[in-house]
C-alpha cells in the first residue's frame, strides 16, 4: 500500500479467497463456520498453558499477563502502520521491508509463539550483513542479539528486529548487494 501497488494487494486478496473456497470445497464449509467457535478455546490454551503463559510474544500478550485489557495493544497499530510506511518510503532494500512488514504483522496480533517470531530470522541476518561495512554495525548486531535472545517480554526482540532497517537504511533506488 505504501507504494500504491493496489493490483498486488487485490491479487493477494483474490488468492486468499480462492484458497478459502478450495478448502471449503475440500473439507466442507462447516469447517469455516466452526472456526470462530474455536478461537476462544485457542485463546485459553495460549494464555493459560503454563509453558506458553510466560512467553508474551506481543504487546497484547504482555497486557494480558499483567492483568490489563489486551485490546489496549491494538492502539499501537497506527504506529506500526506508520513504521511500515516510513521504511517502504525510505528504502528499496527487500530485507528491510521484509523484517518491517513481518514484524508489524507479528506485533499487531494477539499472540506470537516462538515459531512465529522465527520468520524474521532471515531478514535479521540480512540486516546485520548489510551494516557490516559501516559504523552502524554494532547497533545492528545489538538489535539482532536482542531478537535472538528472546528477552522477556519477547516482543521486544521483534521490535528490535524492526528497528534494524532504520539503522541500516539505504536511500530509495539503492538496493542491497
Amino acid at each position: 500500500m505504501a507504494e500504491g501497488r493496489w493490483r498486488s494487494l487485490a491479487g493477494a486478496a483474490a488468492a486468499g479467497l480462492a484458497l478459502a473456497a478450495a478448502s471449503a470445497a475440500a473439507f466442507g464449509p462447516e469447517v469455516w463456520l466452526r472456526w470462530p467457535e474455536a478461537l476462544p478455546r485457542f485463546h485459553d490454551v495460549v494464555y493459560n498453558d503454563p509453558a506458553l503463559k510466560g512467553d508474551a510474544g506481543t504487546p497484547y500478550g504482555v497486557l494480558m499477563l499483567v492483568g490489563l485489557p489486551g485490546w489496549l495493544a491494538f492502539l499501537t497499530i497506527p504506529a506500526l502502520a506508520f513504521l511500515v510506511w516510513k521504511v517502504f518510503r525510505s528504502t528499496d532494500d527487500l530485507a528491510a521491508r521484509l523484517v518491517t512488514v513481518a514484524g508489524a504483522a507479528i506485533l499487531a496480533g494477539p499472540y506470537a509463539l516462538p515459531y512465529d517470531r522465527a520468520l524474521l530470522a532471515p531478514a535479521v541476518a540480512a540486516g546485520v550483513v548489510a551494516t557490516l561495512d559501516d559504523r552502524r554495525w554494532l547497533l545492528s548486531v545489538l538489535a539482532a542479539s536482542l531478537y535472538a535472545l528472546l528477552v522477556p517480554p519477547a516482543f521486544l526482540g521483534v521490535l528490535a528486529a524492526m528497528v534494524m532497517p532504520l539503522i541500516a537504511r539505504r536511500p530509495p533506488g539503492v538496493a542491497s548487494a
